[in-house]
């Protein structure tokens, strides 16, 4: 019988072990701190330290594992996963720089859920391959995976109840594809950290389409960090994102569906939307039938309607979102526009009164619309129970 079925534990103390150190990643700046915050979660720590007081190394041990002579057994980072080394967890963590205490941006005209969606901006610009540097470049892909693993553990301990456990197991999964034989460059992924390490300090609840948002980007992610791994012929951490990509998408439906409920309450009029699919036809002129015909259409044109309220082109934010996700290989590209649009529409800017009118009068809702769209709300997401409580900071 294996140890951990002995003592009925569902995970081995090594898996267990790796999970409390990713999960504590995000909190921290350095190792020391790294350490500080793992002994105060509950685990057994044994910092290795030279004359001078240095630290030289650590180990961790799960309480109630202990040897036939009743001794606790420690495991060092390192034989617990690779990156989890102190050389590799001191490269990671203090290489960042943090200019600010992320507390300082709580009064920004931002969440940290939108934070992160920008920040993953950038990961898929460097996996894409769309930086136009090529110098370095596999260092800085493989330090924005590790770094997208960081943001997954993030969002796991701060998303609702319903979604933490999809995500839980993202990130558990994702572990093995934030390490390869390519050596990170450290400071690659900073933006990347640094959002996650927003959404443990500051986020205080999910405005529901800037969670559904970061989600959907972090699918586009992990898709993206798939495809790099498979280029490199990295056989397990090609797995291990595909895997976590199946999570990921769940997660990423269930945060979507109450969105699109609202969205289908407040459908713009017929002659409205008819406008709007010219725009699609004029602005992703390649898969305008297909998102037309996309169950979602309609609450894409409630999206857009709602970004052209705002000052918004409808032209635009298409053009510009398909530019940033490629849709050849979308499943429902109406619905990875809508995240995208409500995300980067968000904010309204200046029209002229005139123009403010006009668009009010071409958007009405109809109560036919309404009425229909109660009738398909999608049914109460099943609260998932939560992963132990963590100490903040």
């Amino acid at each position: 019988m294996h140890k951990a079925d002995r003592l009925g534990w569902e995970q081995t103390s090594q898996q267990w072990l790796e999970d409390r150190i990713r999960a504590a990643i995000p909190h921290v700046t350095d190792t020391e701190e790294l350490l500080t915050y793992l002994d105060a979660d509950g685990v057994e720590v044994k910092p290795r330290r030279g004359s001078s007081g240095d630290l030289l190394g650590y180990a961790v041990g799960r309480p109630g594992d202990e040897n036939d002579k009743g001794e606790q057994i420690y495991r060092a980072g390192g034989k617990i996963a690779p990156d989890l080394s102190l050389p590799k967890l001191r490269a990671r963590l203090e290489a960042a720089t943090f200019e600010e205490h992320p507390t300082a941006r709580r009064t920004r005209h931002t969440t940290p859920w939108h934070q992160a969606t920008d920040a993953l901006d950038t990961l898929h610009a460097e996996l894409a391959g769309a930086t136009g540097d090529e110098s370095g470049r596999d260092e800085r892909a493989q330090a924005h995976i590790a770094a997208l693993g960081e943001l997954i553990e993030a969002t796991a301990q701060h998303a609702p109840a319903n979604l933490r456990i999809e995500l839980q197991s993202a990130s558990r999964v994702f572990a093995r594809a934030q390490r390869s034989q390519i050596r990170a460059e450290g400071r690659a992924a900073d933006t990347v950290r640094l959002a996650a390490r927003d959404i443990i300090h500051t986020a205080t609840g999910s405005d529901g389409s800037a969670l559904a948002a970061l989600l959907a980007a972090m699918v586009w992610a992990a898709v993206l960090a798939q495809r790099w791994h498979e280029a490199k012929n990295h056989a397990h951490q090609s797995d291990a994102a595909r895997r976590a990509l199946g999570h990921l998408q769940t997660a990423a439906d269930q945060a979507l569906a109450p969105v699109l409920a609202d969205l289908d309450r407040r459908l713009p009029r017929e002659q409205a939307r008819r406008t709007l699919a010219r725009d699609v036809r004029a602005a992703v002129p390649d898969h305008a039938e297909r998102i037309l015909a996309d169950e979602n259409w309609p609450a894409l044109a409630a999206v857009l309607a709602d970004a052209e309220a705002g000052g918004h082109k409808p032209h635009q934010l298409l053009k510009e979102a398909a530019e940033q996700r490629e849709l050849d290989t979308a499943r429902r590209p109406a619905r990875v526009l809508i995240t995208r649009i409500q995300h980067t529409g968000r904010n309204p800017v200046r029209i002229s009164q005139a123009e403010a009118a006009r668009i009010r009068s071409t958007r009405s809702i109809s109560a036919a619309s309404t009425t229909a769209s109660v009738q398909q709300r999608p049914p109460e997401p099943v609260t998932a129970p939560e992963r132990g409580s963590r100490p903040r900071r």
